[in-house]
């Protein structure tokens, strides 16, 4: 058993490590909220722990090892030191935000391309359950940052209507 101030053992901050890389670079929703959701615990039970600097060093280097072509960010290190500092829920949203941002994009681009209007609704409906699942993790969430989550959300909504507005028109 791993001796440590921290709570976390090392292959919690191995998994936390790896998980915020992943919300920060993935653009799927799912992904990010599933990642979110298996990392929170650990995040919340060592926060405001002075973890072990040997600890957080072997971790960070076992990472380096693992994904060699991968840079550290500040954030990861910031995830698994137990800081005061970050807001996680603010971090998660950020990251949700941009993921929908760059998934309504895609989707809107690939609409344009689809020929049949049975193939666009299904598309739009993939964009509608999407911005919900971001709805409700967005009231699961303790933060400050809800204006531009709203904002990002009623864009996501007036695309919608927008691209149903044009199906209609042909």
């Amino acid at each position: 058993m791993e001796l440590s101030l921290s709570n976390l053992s090392a292959s919690e901050r191995r998994i936390i490590l790896e998980s915020v890389y992943i919300i920060e670079n993935s653009s799927s929703v799912d992904t990010i909220i599933g990642r979110a959701d298996l990392i929170f615990p650990m995040i919340f039970k060592n926060q405001g722990k002075s973890p072990n600097q040997i600890d957080l060093q072997e971790s960070i280097d076992h990472y380096k090892k693992m994904y060699y072509d991968k840079i550290i960010t500040p954030t990861q290190v910031l995830m698994i030191s137990g800081a005061r500092l970050i807001n996680y829920h603010s971090f998660v949203l950020e990251n949700l935000l941009r993921a929908l941002e760059l998934f309504l994009a895609e989707q809107n681009q690939t609409i344009k391309a689809l020929k049949s209007k049975k193939a666009q609704i299904k598309r739009l409906d993939k964009c509608y359950s999407t911005i919900q699942s971001v709805k409700f993790a967005l009231a699961t969430m303790k933060t400050i940052d809800t204006d531009k989550a709203f904002e990002t959300l009623d864009n996501g909504m007036k695309f919608i209507d927008n691209q149903i507005m044009e199906l209609n028109k042909a």
